[in-house]
């Protein structure tokens, strides 16, 4: 009979034992790590042995050797080589792929395999697929735990950031960048922090797009996962856009699919049924939320037990309660946050500002426009927390645009020209950050989304055409000052106190602009 050693990894050590007589010894050697044994005691019959990890990690190849040292100081017998020190002895990235991150020849020894990801991560620095593969085992080895406070959750997180640092747009680069963010969109709900959750998400979605070439269950898992998080923020609408475009990333994956090739097909095969599920539960949950009557109702179908049935590591997340308390996380998030700020105060302000110096512009006084500044700053970041709030109140945002209108003509007659170019030129990039994120939600939106276009425009051709006349607008001058005419015509109506003063401003400035323009000729 031949005598063997039983070995074993755990977080800290490899550990190996052996039958062995009274006095006698096991020497492990690793690499160029030797540790012995304590001599076994009379009443024993095993040799046991604890070699830190630690001491491994640094070395470039890890051949190892096992002895059993007789008590009487014989022969000392060499036991044969151990099949899981010889697989952790890992060379190269080709064979890490084989031996660990590979779904058909896993490494059963769940610590053995956390610890080559560790050392793959600590020495590899160039190879984006190796490390990304390491993350991708290390962090779903700890999700199949379940355990939120894993000792390697701590060096996965660290190892991440540079990891998703490196940019690689080629199919292979976007494969595992969305891979490694979709891991961490677990690793955070096990966590229990929403905010994170959402951010890898949301860089998992950025790729989205991809999908045309590109099959992954990630896109729809993410999408559905998402929209659980914008439930449990009572964004009701935001959810049913994100379920209804999963069957969009669905077909287009397929399309881009390579199904056909021989060679190529049968694991994107495997993608698209996996893929199906996610299309099957996002189809039956958007007739559910749009059922849902209020917001507790919504609450509950993000809580919806169902999500265990998209992976493996969905299960473990939904049964041992983790995805339950980041729901309940985001839920009081989002309620901590609906009051800051109160976008009933916003509308309120927005609308005594602007009426305020709308009635400046009509008596002609300046005064008004040092004191109006910072309430309009004021305002001007409250609308960008409602913004990242994905909170649009379009009427109160073309209340706060005309403000911004009234004071650009109000800094002008106080000879603060360059200021009132500024602040009515700004306008554009405000809107276009607002118009860009803006969710479709309520058709009651269009008309004062339309209208806060409009004065946009208006502050766009005042300060461009106007105020500080651009080359290209003051070369056609008159046909620029004919559609701002317009705007105002359409913004304040024909033949109004209003209409009239903007008018008669707008006249004036076309005055000066000729003076000048004579005396430049003259």
């Amino acid at each position: 009979m031949t005598l063997t050693a039983e070995v074993k990894f755990t977080r800290d050590h490899v550990m190996a034992s052996c039958k062995a007589g009274p006095g006698s010894r096991l020497q492990l050697t690793i690499g160029h790590t030797r540790v012995v044994s304590l001599p076994v005691a009379p009443d024993e019959e095993t040799a046991s042995l604890a070699m830190p990890l630690d001491l491994l990690y640094g070395q470039a190849t890890l051949p190892h050797e096992l002895r059993l040292l007789p008590a009487d100081g014989g022969a000392e017998l060499v036991l044969p080589q151990d099949a899981l020190l010889e697989a952790v002895d890992i060379r190269s990235n080709r064979q890490f792929f084989a031996r660990v991150q590979s779904n058909t020849a896993r490494m059963d020894d769940t610590e053995a395999a956390r610890f080559c990801c560790r050392r793959l991560l600590r020495n590899e620095r160039e190879d984006l697929s190796a490390r990304s593969a390491a993350l991708c085992v290390l962090g779903y080895r700890i999700l199949e735990l379940g355990d939120s406070t894993d000792s390697d959750i701590a060096e996965l997180c660290e190892e991440v950031e540079p990891t998703l640092a490196e940019r690689d747009e080629s199919e292979n680069g976007i494969r595992w960048r969305t891979s490694v963010t979709m891991m961490m969109s677990y690793i955070s709900m096990l966590q229990h922090d929403p905010l994170q959750a959402e951010e890898m998400l949301k860089i998992t979605l950025s790729y989205r797009s991809s999908a045309s070439r590109l099959l992954s269950p990630n896109y729809a898992r993410a999408e559905l996962l998402m929209a659980s998080l914008k439930l449990a923020q009572g964004r009701k609408e935001d959810a049913l856009d994100l379920l209804s475009d999963v069957e969009t990333v669905f077909r287009s994956g397929v399309r881009g699919s390579a199904v056909e090739i021989a060679g190529r097909g049968y694991y994107q095969y495997t993608e698209i049924q996996a893929s199906l599920r996610v299309v099957r539960m996002a189809f039956l949950l958007r007739q559910r939320i749009e059922r849902a009557a209020d917001r507790k109702a919504l609450l509950a179908l993000a809580r919806d037990p169902g999500y265990r049935n998209l992976s493996t590591i969905m299960r473990v997340l939904v049964e041992k309660g983790h995805l339950d308390a980041t729901i309940d996380a985001m839920a009081a998030a989002s309620e901590l946050q609906a009051g800051q700020p109160d976008a009933g105060r916003f509308a309120a302000d927005a609308a005594a500002l602007q009426e305020e110096l709308a009635s400046a512009v009509l008596e002609e006084r300046t005064e008004p426009a040092e004191a109006a500044l910072p309430r309009l700053l004021a305002l001007m970041a409250a609308a960008d927390q409602l913004r990242e709030d994905h909170v649009f109140p379009w009427t109160a945002l073309a209340d706060l645009a005309r403000a911004r209108f009234y004071l650009g003509l109000l800094l002008t007659s106080a000879g603060r020209e360059d200021e009132a170019a500024a602040l009515l030129g700004e306008t554009s990039p405000w809107a276009k950050t607002l118009l860009s994120q803006v969710s479709f939600g309520q058709e009651a939106d269009f008309v004062p989304m339309n209208q806060f276009i409009s004065i946009v425009m208006m502050c766009y051709l005042m300060a461009h055409s106007q105020v500080r006349p651009v080359k290209s607008y003051l070369e056609g001058g008159s046909r620029f000052t004919a559609q701002l005419l317009g705007l105002v015509r359409q913004n304040f109506g024909p033949r109004t106190p209003l209409h009239d003063a903007v008018t008669a401003f707008t006249h004036r400035c076309v005055s000066r602009r000729k003076a000048a323009l004579a005396a430049v000729a003259g």
